[in-house]
């Protein structure tokens, strides 16, 4: 786990160079495709480089907390901005990091540990997040399991809003009904 580098601002203004990744740079678990920031310095900042199958996570602000895993495939070479945490897995399947990172389990956990008055958790906290590690087949199936389950469960969502639109409405829709 590392947090990214603090570029000073007129460093990553250029139009050309390497990607500088920052929290408005990714949502709904990807990143942006625009035109981005980028640095076109001298400093040799290969620490932070972001590989495929990084997670990224947004330590500040009011989506403190998002994160995005990398895809097989990076399409360019990019640097981590400052207030974004980079979780880079060796022993573990990223896929069941990721999940376990965006569940509402460890998201309550940032929003009780984040600040208040600046809404950002800190390296510190991040580290101390507590992971079940079971076997790596076993996070395998895991996975699996809820890729399969959650189309599921959002089919059975919007449903259980339907039905609860339709709970309230239907004592005036009884009511017009009559008196028509």
């Amino acid at each position: 786990i590392i947090g990214g580098y603090a570029f000073p601002s007129n460093s990553i203004k250029s139009s050309n160079g390497i990607r500088v990744i920052r929290i408005s740079d990714f949502n709904n678990g990807k990143i942006l495709e625009h035109k981005g920031v980028r640095y076109n310095g001298s400093l040799n900042l290969s620490q932070y480089q972001i590989f495929e199958k990084d997670i990224l996570m947004a330590m500040t602000g009011g989506t403190v907390g998002k994160c995005v895993l990398l895809p097989q495939k990076v399409k360019e070479p990019m640097l981590l901005n400052q207030r974004v945490a980079l979780i880079r897995n060796f022993y573990v399947y990223e896929k069941y990091i990721y999940t376990i990172l965006i569940s509402n389990i460890t998201q309550e956990v940032v929003n009780t540990q984040k600040n208040s008055t600046n809404d950002n958790i800190s390296m510190e906290d991040i580290y101390k997040f507590l992971i079940p590690l079971p076997s790596l087949s076993e996070q395998q199936r895991i996975v699996e399991r809820l890729e399969m389950l959650l189309p599921l469960i959002e089919q059975y969502s919007k449903a259980y809003l339907k039905l609860e639109t339709l709970n309230r409405e239907i004592n005036n829709h009884l009511k017009k009904s009559i008196l028509q």
